[in-house]
């Protein structure tokens, strides 16, 4: 649509060889006779000199440069969406990672919790079994919450064992017993 220009320049000095058929020529050419050449001469060297100059306007009859000048502009759109669209994604990724991150900081919040419970049952567990089977049958004879109605303990085994049976459903035989 606009309009194309261009200019250039240049210069050249020149030295014709005297022995080749042009330098013969151009070295006799003041001494031709005759009154059309009278006092003219070439000198050997010589400078010349170039000037130039082009304008050119493309008429866009069809509309081939506007169209062109459109595609640019949609391919420039289509490149910035492309951009946003990349950096949505990583926005999307880095979210993603950063909920993973916290989710699996939960669990292992979780984790720890539980492994500090365990620890204490197995404390516990510890501790009851360092008090002996006198100390739950004490506490049975006493109606603690080991009691189911007789009033002393029964001799069907050791503690844990009774626990056992009792947590059995009653169509199942139990285990053991006769």
């Amino acid at each position: 649509m606009w309009p194309n220009v261009n200019a250039n320049a240049g210069w050249q000095r020149q030295r014709l060889s005297e022995g080749t058929p042009t330098g013969k020529l151009f070295s006799s050419i003041g001494n031709i006779p005759g009154p059309a050449v009278t006092g003219l001469s070439v000198p050997n060297p010589y400078d010349q000199y170039q000037l130039g100059f082009d304008a050119s306007w493309e008429i866009d009859l069809f509309g081939r440069i506007r169209r062109g000048v459109e595609a640019a502009g949609a391919n420039l759109a289509a490149s910035q969406e492309d951009s946003r669209a990349m950096r949505l994604s990583l926005y999307g990724e880095v979210a993603r990672a950063y909920v993973d991150l916290r989710g699996a900081q939960a669990k292992r919040a979780v984790t720890v919790a539980v492994l500090g419970t365990q620890r204490d049952l197995l404390t516990l567990a510890g501790q009851r079994r360092g008090a002996g089977p006198g100390q739950r049958h004490r506490r049975v004879a006493r109606g603690g919450p080991g009691d189911r109605g007789g009033g002393a303990a029964s001799p069907a085994g050791p503690p844990d064992r009774r626990r056992h049976q009792r947590a059995q459903p009653a169509d199942r035989p139990r285990a053991g017993v006769p």
